[in-house]
């Protein structure tokens, strides 16, 4: 019988490319830990994190100045000054969709924030639906996880009814929870006791069997000097197994579930934020969103604790006022605050190595909003150099460190870069097709 070598079957032989050549890596990759399949493949799994706070992100204080690299964060940015080298902040992106299939001008646009859609006429009293899905859900479906949570949809007292930005493929509104209760039981909420059965966890093992299965398949053909660096695969794949059941326990060490949920606005929040970062280290999501009250009159809330006296809603409509006066600085002072609690969340992801990397660096964070707000010499809700920022390079795709004018381009090709920097990058559109000739330019 005609035997095959080993450098016949795989070059290079390094573990990472052999178990890719097998198709191993991509049998493994959606049911076991992020920290095995890094440890397997030298590539840590990408994230998607979707930040959105209501009634524009103060325009005046969002827009830096200087160039695209010696940029210089005003003082609503300022909190995530030590994250300059890895964001990128777009400026002149516009809601090309809005414009195309106009609405009432009012917060319920919302619903094409994420999607870049047409909306469908709403039934009376209920808000308009987008028509197609909201990029993280369109993600969430394509990365094909079942048991796990992609897609996850959280917020902080969103008035979930009337907040209409995450859609599933089916165009189908899809609503979150604003309880850290709820999320963590949906979470990791099955504690299962010593000797009970789990289907996940089987699910996992029997993808291991397979992998092994291929490995002695191929251990048959190649030649007697060459079977003792298959069975180094196989001492590998055998690591995988003894260690799931610790891995899975280590990555999720979740500490004692919230018995409660805080009342406190700023409380609630970052206890929900601390969720989702925990979340995305167990690897039990890859997409998430993490909603902050939800657009216009659900987010007319006070935020006193900041010593800012007027509902956050009334001040956007509050025309357009200048430095030192107290609408002005009541509206720098909440756009601090999101920054603040973004700042915090980013740091936590930061403080995860990856490898070469970090956890954010292989991530992206996305925060926008429903509308530019407060911009000078605009109406209000205005649809055109709507607040994007970007926080993380999604393992290497973003090219960061730069504000950039995207010069009135539609932020349909925005979402289609978020779709491209997750790995799927033969979608030619996002939303309407008519509306986006390819990813944001200038991004990659």
């Amino acid at each position: 019988m005609t035997t095959t070598t080993l450098r016949d079957l795989i070059h290079p032989s390094s573990r990472r490319r052999f178990l890719q050549s097998l198709g191993a890596s991509a049998a493994l990759s959606p049911f076991l830990p992020a920290s095995l399949v890094s440890a397997a493949t030298s590539t840590a799994p990408k994230r998607l994190i979707i930040y959105w706070t209501p009634n524009g992100v103060f325009h005046p204080e969002f827009k830096p100045d200087g160039g695209e690299s010696d940029f210089r964060l005003r003082r609503v940015l300022q909190p995530l000054e030590k994250f300059r080298s890895k964001m990128l902040l777009l400026h002149n992106l516009d809601w090309q969709s809005f414009f195309k299939h106009p609405l009432e001008n009012t917060h319920s646009a919302a619903c094409m924030s994420l999607t870049g859609t047409a909306a469908r006429p709403p039934a009376a009293g209920a808000p308009p639906d987008a028509v197609g899905p909201s990029v993280d859900q369109a993600i969430a479906r394509r990365l094909n996880r079942p048991g796990f949570h992609d897609g996850l949809v959280t917020g902080m007292n969103t008035y979930w009814p009337h907040t209409r930005l995450y859609y599933g493929p089916d165009g189908q509104n899809v609503s979150g929870s604003n309880s850290a209760v709820e999320v963590f039981r949906k979470l990791f909420g099955q504690q299962l006791k010593p000797g009970q059965p789990d289907p996940l966890r089987d699910a996992r093992k029997s993808v291991i069997d397979r992998v092994r299965l291929e490995l002695r398949a191929v251990q048959a053909r190649v030649a007697q000097q060459d079977r003792h660096r298959i069975e180094a695969h196989l001492d590998h794949i055998r690591t995988f197994e003894q260690r799931l059941d610790a891995s899975v326990s280590l990555a999720c060490a979740t500490g004692a579930a919230p018995q409660k949920d805080a009342t406190s606005p700023p409380v609630a929040g970052a206890t929900m934020l601390n969720l989702l970062t925990l979340a995305l280290k167990c690897d039990a999501s890859r997409v998430a969103s993490f909603t902050w009250l939800g657009p216009g009159g659900a987010g007319n809330i006070v935020y006193d604790w900041l010593g800012a006296p007027e509902r956050h809603h009334d001040l956007s409509h509050g025309g357009r006022p200048l430095p030192g006066q107290p609408t002005y600085e009541s509206l720098v002072k909440i756009g601090r605050f999101h920054a603040e609690q973004l700042a915090n969340f980013l740091g936590a992801l930061d403080s995860v190595a990856e490898g070469e990397r970090t956890m954010l660096d292989n991530s992206v964070v996305l925060w926008t909003s429903e509308h530019a707000g407060n911009k000078v010499g605009a109406e209000d809700h205005e649809r055109r150099d709507v607040p994007f920022a970007l926080f993380g390079s999604a393992g290497g795709y973003f090219s960061t460190g730069r504000s950039i004018d995207c010069k009135g381009r539609p932020h349909n090709e925005l979402l289609l870069s978020l779709v491209h920097s997750m790995g799927f990058t033969s979608d030619k559109t996002f939303g309407d097709p008519e509306l986006c000739s390819g990813p944001l330019p200038g991004l990659s």
